[in-house]
């Protein structure tokens, strides 16, 4: 049986929720559609009402205004036990909406309301349909977003929240304006308007080559600084690496070059730079300067292969298995693929028939071409060295531009580089000595 009662005439003893959140929409949705549910109370015991369900329909009424409410009777005695019971049968079993759900609903609402002000020559607007729900005007839109999304992207569904559904939805988007963009590039290269894709490494000073690009002209910027490092007798003639630089050289060789590439990138591009361990806090004053923003912690470059290096005493020194490096954003950059391992990267050195005494592997570069660009995109390297991030760009269809002071390096990047897009092979460099660079 149904009856309405007074508010009034209805207690509430200790219940186990005892949060019940923003009342306001609920309020709302009673004053202009009044009670849609009844709530389940005991039978009355001097004129009181015991609450056994809805607590929070109770307090909905109450923040409407109203003083009156429609109630059900529960038929039998209500012990303490039985009103627990029962309780958490209503919060526990119940099945909200599912986020799919309610975007959809959002949605049907809006496009319902549009429909019937447009039939009496009216207009209906997001901010309407929000005062109308109660909720945030961007929720309406994002609704508006998600339920389209749903019918064209399985991805979307995936997701286990509305907000990583957005999160999902933002990605998709990002990734088609750069899918876009690439497929301009490859329209101006059949009209002969833009260069056709290149991999290569050119001779001259990288600050000074920088110069010369465009503001926001780059997709990609990556390098492994040449960081003071001086270690002697690696080729025959006993030519230093680097050959006078030291760390007052380079540290602000290292911060103009920051600055360089964050004024080349594009907006929501990524930066990738490597820096010596023991330095980390100089990297991170640098690129803050240059404007990027960052994970303070940064990536490591795990070297299972390596047990000892040249230039220190095992016996004195723990061998240095790792280097460090960063991915600064510039703007809103997201990664286009999960990392496979958080900010490890596991790769072996290169073994004795390098092309550079500090040689990468393409598969490291590889993995982090991955995260950060599509193919297609255009992107250079300052210290380019042997160019085994050029090496990786082949394989991701990427127009990549290596900068390298040394001649003879950029001789052998380019051979290296040439040999990977054909296919034919020549004989190897080989350099007698495996030099590490202790960081």
């Amino acid at each position: 049986m149904i009856e309405e009662i007074q508010l009034t005439d209805i207690f509430l003893e200790e219940r186990q929720r005892k949060e019940y959140g923003d009342l306001s929409a609920l309020g709302a949705s009673i004053t202009k559609y009044g009670q849609l549910q009844n709530l389940l109370v005991s039978a009355p015991v001097d004129g009181k009402y015991r609450l056994i369900a809805g607590g929070r329909r109770l307090a909905g009424l109450a923040a409407a205004g109203k003083t009156k409410a429609f109630v059900k009777f529960y038929e039998g005695p209500v012990d303490d036990l039985l009103l627990q019971e029962l309780e958490l049968e209503e919060n526990v079993q119940r099945k909200d909406l599912s986020w799919q759900e309610k975007q959809e609903a959002i949605t049907r609402m809006h496009r319902i309301k549009e429909a019937q002000a447009k039939a009496e020559g009216k207009e209906w607007t997001v901010d309407q349909s929000a005062s109308f729900l109660g909720i945030a005007r961007r929720s309406i839109y994002n609704a508006i977003e998600l339920a389209a999304a749903l019918q064209t992207d399985p991805e979307i569904n995936k997701a286990d929240t509305a907000f990583g559904a957005m999160q999902r939805l933002n990605r998709s988007k990002d990734l088609r304006k750069r899918q876009d963009a690439v497929q301009v590039r490859s329209l101006a290269e059949a009209l002969g308007t833009a260069k056709p894709i290149s991999v290569k490494v050119i001779q001259g000073d990288a600050l000074e080559r920088m110069k010369e690009l465009g503001d926001g002209t780059q997709d990609f910027c990556v390098t492994n600084p040449p960081y003071g490092v001086d270690i002697e007798a690696i080729f025959t003639s006993d030519k230093k690496i680097y050959g006078t630089d030291d760390e007052a050289t380079i540290a602000p060789l290292c911060a103009a070059t920051f600055k360089e590439a964050y004024r080349v990138l594009k907006d929501d591009r990524w930066f990738v730079t490597f820096y010596p361990t023991r330095r980390l806090e100089e990297c991170r004053s640098f690129l803050s300067d240059a404007g990027f923003i960052f994970q303070a912690v940064p990536a490591i470059w795990v070297k299972p292969n390596k047990y000892m290096s040249s230039v220190n005493d095992p016996y004195v020194q723990l061998g240095i298995r790792y280097e460090s490096f960063f991915f600064a954003r510039k703007g809103k950059a997201k990664f286009h693929v999960m990392p496979k391992n958080g900010n490890v990267f596991i790769y072996d050195t290169p073994g004795s028939n390098r092309i550079h005494p500090l040689q990468m592997p393409p598969e490291l570069w590889n993995e982090i071409l991955e995260l950060i660009t599509i193919g297609g995109e255009v992107g250079i390297e300052p210290f380019a060295g042997s160019g085994s991030a050029g090496i990786a760009s082949v394989g991701r269809n990427l127009q990549y531009t290596g900068f390298e002071l040394d001649s003879e390096y950029v001789a052998r990047a380019n051979t290296w580089i040439q040999e990977t897009i054909t296919g034919v092979s020549t004989k190897p460099i080989e350099i007698e000595n495996d030099a590490e660079v202790v960081f």
